[in-house]
């Protein structure tokens, strides 16, 4: 368990580092970020619905970095590939 633990960590810090750098001191959850890590892991990615926020290449970078150095599976994908999305409509 505390193995798994640590592989993960580098992926919940870049998480952390992401998510304190758009919205300091607030409790905002930017639900691009998440959908973009879930595409990193094969999910389909795509627009979210308006308004919603934004995520930054250096963001995109950091994220996928951080899953990267946990040893997790990510797509080799170019980044702009997930404004489409994988079954787009």
């Amino acid at each position: 368990m505390m193995e798994l633990f640590w592989q993960i960590h580098p992926a919940r810090m870049a998480h952390r580092a992401v998510s304190q750098s758009y919205m300091p001191g607030t409790a905002t959850l930017n639900r691009m970020v998440w959908k973009y890590q879930a595409w990193l892991m094969g999910f389909n990615g795509g627009p979210l619905r308006q308004p919603s926020m934004r995520i930054v290449d250096r963001h995109m970078k950091m994220l996928r970095e951080g899953l990267k150095r946990s040893k997790l599976p990510v797509t080799d994908d170019p980044d702009a590939a997930f404004f489409v999305g994988r079954n787009p409509a």
